[in-house]
């Protein structure tokens, strides 16, 4: 009786290494996004000092400056910054709410809570009465 030779041991042995090389090589990307995500660099929020310097001349800018687009460069600028703490959170939405109303075109509500948190927060620089 004479057997003859069966290939079904060498096609599943390479039907498995080709399955496992396509699953290695859809899976890769994950495992790329995982590792950079894992190096992310924390950043230290500013001291409350700069803090309060920025909001200055970000203020002092808005009222120095005569461009139409003013309170959106202010605005987009009160959005980039970090706030120090939990302390200051509540001047910096006021802030932020004040400056979203002027670029909405809310003059006089904008203008209105902007001098409203300035009042209430005496180191943002207050505009001179020329302003």
């Amino acid at each position: 009786m004479t057997t003859h030779r069966s290939w079904f041991p060498f096609i599943l042995i390479g039907l498995t290494l080709a399955l496992v090389a396509v699953i290695s090589v859809l899976y890769r990307p994950y495992t790329l996004q995982e590792q950079r995500s894992a190096e992310v660099v924390h950043v230290a929020p500013p001291t409350p000092a700069a803090y309060e310097a920025a909001v200055s001349t970000i203020v002092t800018t808005y009222f120095a400056s005569s461009s139409s687009d003013a309170s959106k460069t202010a605005y987009d600028a009160l959005i980039a910054m970090r706030v120090p703490s939990v302390d200051y959170q509540d001047v910096h939405i006021a802030l932020v709410i004040a400056f979203g109303q002027l670029v909405a075109g809310e003059d006089e509500a904008g203008n209105a809570r902007l001098f409203d948190v300035m009042k209430a927060y005496p180191w943002i620089m207050l505009p001179s009465p020329s302003m």
